[in-house]
């Protein structure tokens, strides 16, 4: 009994250090999409621990004031696949387990202030864990104007109609929080979505020029099968109603040819006679004229 208790009071510094060692992300990527599909700010959390961790780890991450979850899930195949979470509290935190070093996304909104045309949000990073790599990404609005962040994303990348500030921290240690100032002017209250060439409304109007073409030629082609179609049936009806008329034409011809006359007065012989009705004369001395 008593060796049993001196090995426990030896070892127990060991458990209670590897209970407070705190925990480690490899990679926080943090995307701020301010108007995107609703009047408010969507965050986009993907954490990544590293593949050595002590899988399962828990992860419990603050959530602001007036936050709105929209999601919790792991990448699969390139296909995010939701996976049980629990709200802390009322809402003040969410949490959900990693089981391995996969991609993990975490998704809410929460407002911004509005004032006149004036835009202004504060993201904070609470440092509930140490992070390796920290990268923020900030998705400029569309007509969004006079844009300041503090500090300042002095990253700028332009991908197709949007423009996205980034900054990445390095080694932010637990404990260590981390303020994003957003300030900017917007005249219009259109979302990203709804003005973004991804909608409903305006895909139509894209796509029509590249079909145009082919729908004309198209019809083109078809309206001149239908011609020759017509003009072949045509043809064929006339032809076969000319028909009776062409062997009528052919006595005549052989007539022309083989009219006989009477070579001493010149009267013309029907067929069939050997001797000419006007003079009497024998027809087979009589010529053939063309």
């Amino acid at each position: 009994m008593r060796k049993f208790l001196l090995w426990l009071f030896l070892l127990l510094p060991l458990f209670v250090v590897q209970a407070q060692t705190p925990l480690t992300l490899e990679e926080v990527h943090v995307q701020l999409w301010p108007e995107e599909d609703k009047p408010a700010v969507l965050v986009l959390y993907d954490f990544k621990a590293a593949a050595d961790a002590p899988f399962p780890i828990t992860l419990e991450i603050p959530l602001p004031a007036e936050a709105e979850l929209n999601a919790v899930a792991r990448e699969e195949s390139g296909t995010l696949i939701t996976v049980e979470h629990q709200l802390v509290g009322a809402g003040e935190a969410v949490r959900f387990t990693l089981t391995d070093n996969a991609l993990y996304r975490l998704e809410y909104y929460f407002p911004y202030q509005k004032q006149g045309i004036h835009r202004h949000f504060v993201y904070r990073w609470p440092g509930t864990y140490a992070v390796r790599t920290f990268l923020v990404d900030l998705k400029e609005p569309l007509g969004a104007q006079n844009l300041v962040t503090q500090p300042p994303l002095t990253n700028t990348t332009q991908l197709r109609d949007f423009t996205y500030h980034s900054l990445t921290f390095t080694d932010l240690p637990a404990g260590k929080t981390l303020e994003i100032a957003v300030d900017y002017d917007k005249r219009s209250d259109a979302l990203n979505i709804s003005s973004s060439t991804l909608t409903s409304q305006t895909v139509p109007s894209s796509a029509w020029p590249r079909w145009l073409p082919l729908i004309l030629g198209s019809t083109g082609l078809l309206l001149i099968l239908a011609g020759i179609l017509y003009y072949w049936r045509n043809t064929l009806k006339l032809g076969r109603k000319k028909a009776p008329s062409g062997p009528k034409s052919a006595p005549q011809k052989q007539a022309s040819i083989t009219a006989v006359y009477c070579r001493k007065c010149g009267e013309r012989a029907h067929p069939g006679d050997r001797y000419c009705r006007k003079c009497g004369a024998y027809l087979g001395e009589v010529s053939k004229r063309p």
